[in-house]
């Protein structure tokens, strides 16, 4: 296993490999569309024959992409015999 430490300059600030770390927060950035229903928040599902609209389940219907979300965990946690 290899430890990162991060390295300091000769003046003690920290720095990274690409240059100095800034010491004032980043710029907050504009939201990013969600790609699996592209911004609109629902998805067309097919299951049971029909197709019928439902909340995008990567953007729980926002829209927008939720950092860390796992759109899989809902069917992960059921049982397999529940999955029928």
């Amino acid at each position: 296993m290899i430890a990162v430490h991060p390295s300091r300059c000769p003046h003690g600030s920290p720095t990274t490999r690409l240059g100095r770390v800034s010491e004032q927060a980043a710029e907050p950035t504009a939201p990013e569309s969600c790609a699996a229903c592209r911004g609109s928040g629902s998805v067309i599902s097919n299951l049971g024959g029909e197709p019928h609209p439902l909340a995008c389940p990567w953007c729980d219907g926002g829209g927008v992409v939720l950092g860390g979300h796992d759109a899989q965990a809902h069917w992960r946690a059921q049982q397999p015999s529940e999955r029928a």
